[in-house]
């Protein structure tokens, strides 16, 4: 079996089988057609003569990765680059456009960077003249009183909490609370959002309320929201985040439910209609409280009865006759 070539041997082998074909000059046309360039071909000037973009994308100068970039303007092929791009900024650009002069240096290849639109919250302040709701409250032995400011068309946009234990740590935790409460009203918070995240809490003070229309609050927040809720929103919202006043818990139907009569003579009582389904106002009211304490003899979860609470399976009330 014959021995295979080395590298340089295969190399020597070739060499002296092929022919090294010499250089000419020919001009440029049909004369040079099949010919293979001895030299490669460099241009005397550069084409385009500016630094263009190779690809869609974005030219900027070095920023730090995942720092927001603001994007100052455009430039488009075949127009000049009159955009002044200075630190932390940005310019849209296409394929073939001029990279603006001041970016030659620091980027000289456009990157392909992915768009992302920030939008930032925006206050809207209150007006200087506006509208308030001013009203007071007593939770179990802690008194206060709350300022709500309005917008022109009635929006709450502002809160003021004022307990009647001043200089207290509970005092200052309500008026940082009322501040922050307030900064996201201003910033688009809706209403809604605090109510729901904040109604049902519990903490000391709680418990009996002198509010006719609110009379047990689990703190002085839960308190707060349910109030705010009864002034800004209607029966059915409030149904939907089972808010209810003592009378509308306590009348016979649901609100928003209107019982119907109908007039019949002697001899021709009409039959009674069969169960309906339940309506849409019912539906959206549940009377179980999802706040409803825990039964203390049997441990059960008690539920609503005018305005205390009362245990289904062993009949102890939270406190009421």
């Amino acid at each position: 079996m014959a021995s295979l070539l080395s590298i340089a041997e295969a190399r020597a082998a070739v060499s002296a089988a092929v022919t090294a074909l010499g250089t000419e000059l020919v001009p440029a046309g049909a004369g040079s057609l099949g010919r293979v360039l001895a030299e490669p071909v460099v241009a005397a000037h550069d084409v385009p003569p500016f630094a263009n973009a190779a690809m869609d994308g974005y030219a900027l100068r070095a920023a730090p990765a995942g720092s927001a970039l603001r994007v100052v303007g455009e430039s488009r092929a075949g127009a000049p680059a009159t955009v002044e791009v200075g630190d932390g900024e940005a310019v849209r650009i296409s394929t073939g456009a001029v990279v603006p002069a001041a970016l030659t240096d620091s980027v000289p290849q456009v990157q392909q960077v992915i768009e992302r639109v920030v939008t930032r919250p925006v206050r809207e302040r209150m007006p200087r003249n506006r509208r308030s709701r001013t009203f007071e409250f007593r939770v179990a032995d802690c008194k206060g009183f709350v300022t709500v400011g309005e917008y022109d068309d009635g929006r709450p946009g502002e809160l003021f909490i004022r307990v009647s234990k001043q200089g207290s740590t509970l005092a200052g935790i309500m008026d940082a609370f009322a501040i922050s409460v307030s900064h996201g009203l201003q910033y688009g918070v809706p209403l809604r959002a605090f109510v729901e995240a904040f109604v049902g809490m519990r903490f000391e003070p709680a418990g009996m309320t002198d509010d006719p229309d609110l009379r047990i609050a689990t703190s002085i927040v839960d308190y707060l929201f349910r109030k705010l809720s009864l002034m800004y929103f209607d029966a059915i919202e409030r149904g939907e985040l089972n808010i209810l006043s003592t009378d509308e818990r306590i009348q016979p139907t649901l609100p928003g439910v209107e019982e119907s009569v109908t007039e019949t003579r002697q001899g021709m009582d009409m039959s009674p209609d069969p169960p309906a389904a339940p309506s849409p106002a019912r539906r959206l009211v549940d009377i179980r409280a999802t706040d409803a304490p825990l039964c203390m003899v049997c441990g059960n979860q008690m539920v609503r009865a005018g305005s205390c609470y009362a245990c289904t399976d062993c009949g102890a009330t939270s406190g009421c006759s």
